[in-house]
């Protein structure tokens, strides 16, 4: 289906307009943060309004992109929509896969958006990719078990932090990547624990505070460190918030099944007995697999 509205000329110029072409921009961070396709930025060819008038696509290309970006983070079906739409009108290296791909990720439908953002992986890992772009490739990695890539993906992502803006979403990206590093049996738990206190450090309230702190103090127990583990529990919701509040979209059942059951040591043995053999059976290839197992056999 061919898209056939006129393209207002100051969207058309916005979208083309030359970054440098806006005193005190930090040229770094908008590369790193634009979701806007390398052709509907200003420096790539066709770079010039005039140029895209020889591709008459072009322009209805990055309008549908454009509006699948104001829609991503409150209405990712609609998003998802004007992505397909691009995709079609776009010749195919021009490309809409990220838009895509996080669209998919966003309503939870990991192995699609995997399959889309997967061959974006080397930009999006690149100094000038999109963070946001590499951070739902990371989750889906994560989701899926691609533990080595979701491992990669989210240490570029840390060292890229002061590009996600909001506090909230720092944390959260904090917490997430102290989770799925944790699974990455290259890595040491000592490394998880830094992400998470870092996510606790921040000087905001604790968004899901039972996952984040539940989260700490699982890669703190199972990095040996008990007396800290047992203070973190202490100061921790009580596990049966998991009752009353939703599950944050990176949470998975076998992460959520360990947070819980750490949460509930000391406190119902039942509780944390019922946890620890959700998560061996939903994890049976875990590297902590062996680790709850021994736990369990220390239960009535």
């Amino acid at each position: 289906m061919v898209y056939t509205h006129s393209v207002p000329g100051r969207l058309l110029l916005s979208l083309m307009l030359p970054l440098s072409s806006v005193q005190g921009v930090d040229l770094a961070a908008v590369a790193a943060t634009s979701p806007r396709p390398a052709l509907c930025r200003a420096g790539s060819a066709p770079s010039q309004v005039w140029d895209a008038a020889r591709l008459p696509a072009l322009p209805h290309y990055c309008l549908a992109v454009a509006r699948g970006y104001a829609a991503l983070s409150r209405e990712p079906r609609r998003a998802l929509a004007w992505g397909e739409r691009a995709a079609a009108l776009g010749k195919k290296e021009w490309g809409a896969n990220e838009l895509r791909g996080r669209a998919l990720a966003r309503l939870g439908r990991f192995q699609p958006a995997y399959e889309l953002l997967r061959p974006l992986r080397g930009s999006l890992l690149s100094a000038t990719g999109s963070v946001h772009g590499l951070w739902a490739f990371a989750r889906t990695a994560a989701v899926l078990g691609h533990h080595t890539e979701a491992s990669e993906a989210f240490r570029s992502l840390i060292s890229r932090a002061a590009f996600v803006h909001s506090l909230s979403n720092r944390q959260e990206l904090f917490t997430e990547a102290g989770l799925a590093l944790m699974h990455d049996a290259a890595i040491s738990p000592a490394e998880a624990v830094a992400y998470l206190k870092r996510a606790e450090a921040l000087p905001i309230p604790a968004v899901n505070a039972h996952v984040l702190m539940g989260a700490l103090g699982l890669a703190l127990y199972r990095d040996g460190r008990v007396f800290e583990a047992n203070e973190i529990r202490r100061r921790a919701p009580s596990v049966w918030e998991f009752d009353s509040v939703p599950d944050p979209a990176y949470l998975t059942p076998a992460d959520r099944a360990a947070v819980v059951a750490f949460l509930a040591m000391s406190n119902d043995a039942a509780i944390e007995k019922d946890a620890w053999q959700k998560f061996v059976r939903l994890a049976p290839q875990s590297r902590w697999r062996e680790h709850a197992e021994r736990r369990l056999s220390q239960l009535p």
